[in-house]
């Protein structure tokens, strides 16, 4: 496995994650279940949902398959309150050709009071993201039929003696790929919900629902694609005629505006009023910390992350802050090695990534912004988003914070300014 682009179980594990009433018990290696616990549970603590089967040395030689059953008694007994478990099998159950999916079907059928769904995900299969595309196709038999939405809103209208209702059905749309684990993406959603209150209603968002909600993405007028998820988007397209929008993840003032724009254009809704309060939070952002603006064009940068975020992270130190990312490194497609030769060549003064960077950094002394997964070495503690102005302000904050942490280099890009 290489650990920038993970594996196909670590992938399907993180997409379940988020299911807050579901459970995922892994067939597999008690390294896999560990791997994928401490990179989650950084992120949703106090109610992370997941166990192991635990597959030993004997497993491999006689088979695992009696592990199923013991799992799955241990795992509604640890989550009595789970509506489904989904059953992921690793590496080793499908390379000594263990018949796990009978195994989990006998077991439905001893206990039809637990709806269980089986996803086979070796890590052989493919990376994090192919795991990912497969857990989220999982959740296709929870749906219900595309319905129209009995969503109405009463807005008040006239003096407060005389009150009037008028009842309105707002649009409605999923979200899909962005994971429970990604940092900050559980603050991004409740400032999208804020966002769009009285406008626009998330049915479900993958990264952070119930089962109920799930059940009713078939009934949501968009899905709205950031970077992964797409294979589910267009067999919802092709099953309920639900529509797909890909999108960059909206970071920055002209992001979230671009992302307001397509989403009126799609489904009719106006953002304007919204808009017009950002871009004033945003010049009052710009006059307290112009200063330190000025420092970052054409300042150097490497960005390196997954599919959901590095483009959009790339366009906004580009775009609005006016640096010089001289290299966008996908970690999806590569690995460290890699990595390391681009930053070689890179000239780059500034690194954006994960944890999984952070030796690079060092040895390239370059300071380390870290906003995408994986984070094992900070945490987050407050509502703090890196969406909409204040999402805004807290990036440059980040980036000016680091850069200013930066030991003088005698040798540096700017050494010729010395000569």
């Amino acid at each position: 496995m290489k650990p920038m682009s993970g594996c196909a179980l670590i992938g399907a594990a993180r997409a379940l994650s988020g299911i807050r009433d579901g459970a995922v018990l892994q067939h597999s290696v008690v390294g896999c279940h560990w791997g994928s616990l401490a990179a989650g549970m950084l992120q949703q603590p106090d109610d992370f949902r997941q166990a192991s089967t635990v597959v030993y040395e004997e497993n491999v030689i006689q088979g695992g398959t009696e592990l199923i059953p013991q799992g799955l008694d241990n795992i509604t007994q640890l989550y009595p309150d789970a509506k489904v478990i989904f059953v992921i099998s690793g590496c080793i159950p499908n390379m000594i050709g263990d018949d796990t999916e009978s195994a989990v079907d006998r077991w439905q059928e001893e206990h039809p009071e637990h709806t269980v769904l089986y996803i086979p995900a070796p890590g052989y299969a493919g990376n994090e993201n192919d795991g990912i595309e497969r857990a989220l196709l999982a959740l296709l038999p929870l749906m219900a039929g595309h319905e129209t939405a009995e969503n109405e809103i009463k807005r008040e209208t006239g003096s407060a003696a005389d009150q009037n209702f008028v009842s309105k059905k707002l649009p409605t749309v999923n979200i899909l790929g962005i994971m429970a684990s990604d940092p900050y993406s559980i603050n991004d959603l409740q400032y999208l919900r804020r966002l769009f209150a009285g406008k626009l209603e998330i049915l479900c968002a993958s990264h952070q629902c119930t089962t109920k909600e799930i059940s009713r993405m078939g009934q949501a007028d968009m899905n709205i694609v950031f970077g992964r998820g797409e294979k589910l988007a267009k067999i919802m397209w092709e099953q309920f005629g639900i529509p797909y929008l890909r999108c960059e993840y909206p970071y920055g003032i002209q992001g979230m505006r671009m992302f307001l724009q397509k989403l009126e254009e799609c489904l009719s809704v106006d953002f304007s009023e919204e808009i017009r309060k950002m871009e004033k939070e945003a010049d009052r952002v710009v006059r307290y910390s112009g200063m330190y603006l000025t420092t970052l064009y054409l300042l150097p940068a490497v960005v390196t992350g997954d599919r959901a975020h590095r483009p959009g992270m790339k366009r906004f130190l580009q775009d609005e802050l006016g640096m010089d990312v001289t290299a966008g490194f996908d970690a999806d497609a590569g690995d460290q090695d890699q990595l390391e030769t681009e930053l070689q060549h890179s000239n780059a003064v500034l690194l954006l990534g994960s944890s999984f960077e952070a030796e690079l950094a060092e040895r390239f002394s370059l300071p380390l912004v870290r906003y995408v997964y994986p984070v094992v070495d900070e945490v987050c503690l407050t509502r703090q988003t890196l969406l909409g102005a204040e999402g805004t302000a807290y990036l440059v904050q980040q980036i000016v914070n680091a850069v200013m942490r930066v030991r003088y280099k005698a040798e540096g890009i700017f050494r010729a300014l010395r000569d």
